[in-house]
């Protein structure tokens, strides 16, 4: 994938990742503040049935076989050789994503503005552009542009600059788990550390 496609594909693949998950919160919130029904009652009621009756002899331990700390006898599995690119530039001092982006957003306020946010990804651009250099340097593009065939939509491609509306459509198709979206987004996302 070329550079420029390159960074409109990696700053849509996080920006929208980052704002499901803000719009997801403020869905919550709203959820959180309707009254349960009663069907929402009896499965809290269910459940805290449940939780009141554990103890250590009745807890099933299978369920945290593999999980660090629960298991003495799990061992690290060994990494994939290849599987992590080496980091071709120092980020040390370079914001990651969401902080360069700094979008200030109460979920108890309803959803996030998709144009204040796009703004702040704008403004983030070139603070995150060593990071968008060493994404393209590790990535692999031929997994990439194989994703993003798949993921061929009706209105600009996702490597280019899509503006509002043609922002708004990927992000729906991402919460709506599209797996071809869900597939380069994920592809981009493992370039950024911590992810």
């Amino acid at each position: 994938m070329q550079r420029p496609a390159f960074d409109h594909a990696w700053l849509h693949a996080n920006a929208i990742a980052e704002l499901a998950f803000l719009r997801s919160l403020a869905k919550a919130f709203v959820a959180f503040q309707s009254p349960p029904s009663e069907a929402d009652r009896a499965a809290l009621d269910e459940m805290a049935q449940r939780i009141a009756g554990l103890d250590e002899d009745s807890f099933d331990w299978s369920a945290l076989q593999g999980v660090e700390g629960f298991d003495a006898s799990a061992e690290p599995a060994p990494a994939p050789p290849g599987d992590t690119p080496v980091r071709t530039v120092d980020l040390s001092g370079v914001p990651a994503f969401a902080d360069a982006v700094a979008f200030d957003c109460d979920p108890e306020q309803g959803p996030p503005d998709i144009a204040r946010y796009l703004a702040c990804v704008a403004l983030a651009r070139a603070a995150l552009e060593p990071r968008i250099a060493d994404a393209h340097a590790r990535a692999d593009h031929a997994a990439l542009d194989a994703a993003l065939a798949q993921s061929a939509g009706d209105i600009a491609g996702f490597d280019q600059d899509l503006g509002e509306a043609g922002f708004t459509h990927w992000l729906e198709r991402y919460e709506r788990e599209e797996p071809a979206l869900l597939a380069l987004v994920e592809e981009l996302r493992r370039l950024e550390p911590g992810l």
